[in-house]
């Protein structure tokens, strides 16, 4: 029980941390013309270590998520490099795996973003 609780735990502090850092990333793109080049250099940094959490999320976490939710294996298994393109296709794809994107989507990223993020 110890294990489930830290393994859940740490899905979870994962999906937060991936979270503030595309909200960040977010700001960050909205302002960009208008920074200063010490922190333009910061956002690239911070860039940096979003895309790692994206591919992590995208090769790990989203596949699971997915899974989990919806029972389907073969859709599932990731084929892009970010979670945001897995979440297009399954929008495009239809069924439970199109609503579980679609949750995603809307609650999580396009509030974010100017016009929606996927």
């Amino acid at each position: 029980m110890k294990i489930f609780s830290i393994t859940l735990l740490s899905f979870l502090g994962f999906l937060l941390l991936s979270w503030v850092f595309y909200i960040a990333l977010m700001n960050l793109r909205a302002v960009r013309d208008r920074l200063h080049p010490h922190v333009k250099v910061a956002g690239y940094i911070v860039l940096g270590l979003g895309l790692m959490l994206d591919l992590v999320l995208a090769w790990l976490i989203g596949p699971l998520i997915f899974l989990l939710t919806t029972g389907d294996v073969k859709n599932s298994l990731p084929r892009e490099l970010t979670f945001t393109a897995q979440l297009k296709r399954h929008r495009r794809a239809g069924g439970l795996c199109a609503a579980r994107a679609a949750y995603w989507c809307e609650n999580w990223l396009n509030p974010f973003v100017v016009g929606g993020h996927c």
